[in-house]
């Protein structure tokens, strides 16, 4: 299959997307689907309030040279938007809120940042929030409640702190703090690696790391599910690549249990992830499905490190603000990959 790939980005300045010189590779698409992806490109602009163009409207895929008999056409496509936000930078988690509203976290900046369809709506800071610890996830919780997950540089700690923030008016404020052991995980907490991915569910929340650890030639992280009672059960997944690592969740009822999607990243790994976490937990190491392999499809290579569900769309948040790189803070839609 070889279908479009639009590249929508709002500049504030009445900017549609345009078409550029395309280069290809290979992406695994949902149902075992393979697909030839073109990628477009288009300029980033700036500008605090304006609204963003609509994107194109995405072409259908073809059949596979050997489809199944009950293959359909599938539409696919990734929309970027550039969110013209000069403040704050390394957006670093992305969660949904019960009225559609999307909601992104900054990691060193103490502000969550809300988003209205693909701009920026308002900012709001963190009170209470303590300045020696990055905030690395969030996730909606219910109401005007959120959790936002944390790490910090010490290297000798046990666990990480979960932190129930409650907006209120102009500010996020933090109400209720909860602990994530790392005492009966086979991995270990490490200088600036903590909790990378959160998402919540029906007052269940789970938390994924960063850390990882290597038993039997299998790399695995370590995801957690917590239940309303406070109580802990710990998951061990395997990893798809010799060297990504988990940076960030979302999830929603599957199941007997919960279906969750991950992101595995590093420099030269891009992966959505799915898996299946049962509540009566599971002994077995958690193969994930490879979803969707964007490495090298995305111009820039951005850093995703958000991941929320919208309807049929996963949402996307890059960190533009790690390393020696510098960018735009943007926000990605893979439409339609739910369905």
């Amino acid at each position: 299959m070889s279908p479009d790939i639009v590249n929508g980005q709002g500049n504030g300045k009445g900017h549609g997307p345009r078409r550029a010189p395309s280069s290809s590779g290979t992406a695994p698409l949902w149902g075992g689907l393979v697909a030839l992806i073109a990628f477009m490109g288009c300029g980033m602009g700036c500008g605090h309030s304006a609204s963003t163009a609509a994107p194109r409207e995405p072409s259908p895929t073809l059949p596979s040279a050997q489809p199944s008999p009950d293959e359909t056409e599938l539409r696919r496509v990734v929309q970027r938007f550039d969110l013209a936000l000069d403040a704050p930078n390394g957006l670093s988690g992305l969660t949904r809120s019960g009225d559609g509203t999307l909601w992104a976290v900054a990691e060193t900046d103490r502000q969550l940042v809300v988003l209205r369809g693909d701009r920026v709506e308002r900012l709001v800071p963190l009170v209470g929030f303590p300045e020696e610890l990055d905030a690395e996830s969030i996730a909606w919780l219910g109401g005007d409640t959120f959790a936002v997950g944390t790490e910090s540089n010490d290297e000798n700690r046990n666990t990480d702190t979960i932190y129930v923030v409650g907006v209120d008016g102009t500010d996020a404020r933090v109400v209720e703090e909860r602990s994530f052991p790392y005492e009966h995980l086979a991995v270990r907490p490490a200088h600036n690696k903590g909790i990378e991915g959160i998402c919540a569910v029906d007052g269940l929340l789970v938390a994924g790391v960063e850390p990882t650890v290597t038993r039997d030639g299998a790399r695995l992280t370590a995801v957690a599910l917590r239940s309303s009672d406070g109580a802990w059960t710990n998951f061990e997944v395997a990893l798809t690549s010799p060297t990504g690592k988990l940076s960030a969740l979302a999830c929603r009822r599957g199941g007997s249990g919960l279906e969750v999607f991950a992101v595995e990243r590093h420099y030269e790994v891009m992966r959505i992830l799915r898996f299946e976490l049962a509540l009566g937990g599971n002994p077995n190491v958690i193969e994930p499905e490879v979803m969707l392999d964007l490495a090298g499809e995305l111009e820039g290579d951005p850093n995703l490190e958000g991941l929320a569900i919208d309807g049929e769309d996963l949402v996307l948040i890059n960190d533009n603000f790690y390393g020696e790189r510098r960018g735009p803070n943007e926000l990605l839609r893979l439409t339609n990959v739910l369905r």
